[in-house]
């Protein structure tokens, strides 16, 4: 019965409310001519060619001629030289796996910001010591804070992106406007960043706001939601607006995520699209998560733990940020079919589309 208070209590506004010759080389022509071009040919090989200097000797009739035909096994060097080229399919390595941390280095300060009149708040900004793309804004769920999402932002940190983590100020049971929310987002990154892009990232209620932001930010250049939630169709009328890519990954339905009602916003949007982590439950998209939202969010692993669920949707979210701040070129690994990254999830059934 106390599970259940509890539950409804936390949810009353989000459940209904709201990713890699030898042969000596040439030795003579038929009349020693030849065997200098042959010898050419042998030069393709490196130590062939200087073989085919001798070839220029190549002034005993018959014996040059025989010598001759040696030198077209010369030809073959050619082929070495081409299998040379091969070698350059390999030149861009393995494909980047963006599961795990970037090279980079960051740091954290915590700031109290005024960003309009109706809202002063903390900010969590997890900056990396060699900054690069966008700010992104990063949004937490309904009576949650920003220290559920910040593990986020320091693993984007750690591929260069510069993360602004705020308590949004309408996310209480006393103050929900999840509207207000997504513009406030958009108000923060045009404070940090003025008239700089901006890309936009949430958890639940603040995927939703992350939405609205991406609809309200003129600069906005990707969203990227954590199985997001909406309310009151709040993210559907706003979907419609938001003309950046917009990546939802989403959870196994649930009371905690409506059902998974994320698909809605999905659907609603121009330029969407939705992959679900198999076995992921609604606390799987925090990091970190903690035991009260384990406790009214729980969640079944039968094939895959909660760290490979969790590596799952930290590669697929960094891809999908990079690739909208139009930092890589490889992102599809991640998140189309042929990757190297996706097709094993799909195939291995860890990954699908819903």
């Amino acid at each position: 019965m106390n599970r259940m208070l509890l539950l409804v209590a936390l949810f009353a506004c989000t459940g209904k409310v709201g990713q890699i010759g030898d042969d000596s080389g040439a030795v003579g022509g038929a009349d020693g001519a030849d065997g200098g071009a042959d010898g050419t040919n042998g030069g393709a090989d490196g130590t062939d060619g200087a073989d085919g200097t001798d070839g220029t000797d190549g002034t005993d009739g018959t014996d040059g001629g025989t010598d001759g035909t040696d030198g077209t096994d010369g030809t073959d060097g050619t082929d070495g030289t081409d299998g040379t080229d091969g070698t350059d399919g390999t030149d861009g390595g393995a494909p980047t796996d963006y599961s795990a941390a970037g090279s980079g280095s960051w740091t954290s300060r915590t700031t109290t910001v005024r960003i309009d009149s109706d809202c002063e708040t903390t900010v969590v900004m997890v900056e990396p010591a060699s900054p690069r793309g966008p700010l992104v804004v990063l949004g937490h769920g309904f009576l949650r804070s920003g220290s559920n999402v910040v593990g986020w932002a320091e693993h984007w940190a750690t591929w260069g992106l510069t993360v602004a983590v705020p308590d949004l100020c309408h996310s209480s049971f006393t103050d929900v406007d999840h509207e207000a929310n997504g513009e406030e987002m958009a108000a923060l990154a045009e404070q940090l960043s003025p008239g700089g892009d901006a890309l936009f990232a949430g958890h639940s209620a603040g995927g939703l706001a992350a939405v609205v932001a991406g609809a309200t930010h003129a600069r906005a250049v990707g969203v990227v939601g954590l199985d997001p939630v909406d309310a009151f169709s709040v993210g559907v009328g706003a979907a419609g607006g938001v003309s950046a890519p917009f990546l939802a990954l989403v959870a196994e339905p649930s009371f905690c995520n409506s059902s998974g009602n994320a698909l809605d916003l999905v659907g609603a949007a121009p330029d969407a699209a939705a992959l679900r982590v198999t076995e992921a439950d609604h606390c799987d998209y925090e990091r970190p998560a903690d035991a009260l939202c384990s406790f009214a969010c729980p969640g079944t692993n039968s094939r895959f733990s909660d760290e490979e669920i969790q590596s799952l949707i930290a590669g697929l979210s960094t891809a999908a940020l990079l690739d909208a701040a139009g930092l890589v070129t490889d992102a599809g690994e991640w998140l189309a079919p042929g990757g190297a990254f996706y097709d094993p999830a799909l195939s291995g059934g860890a990954l699908s589309v819903p």
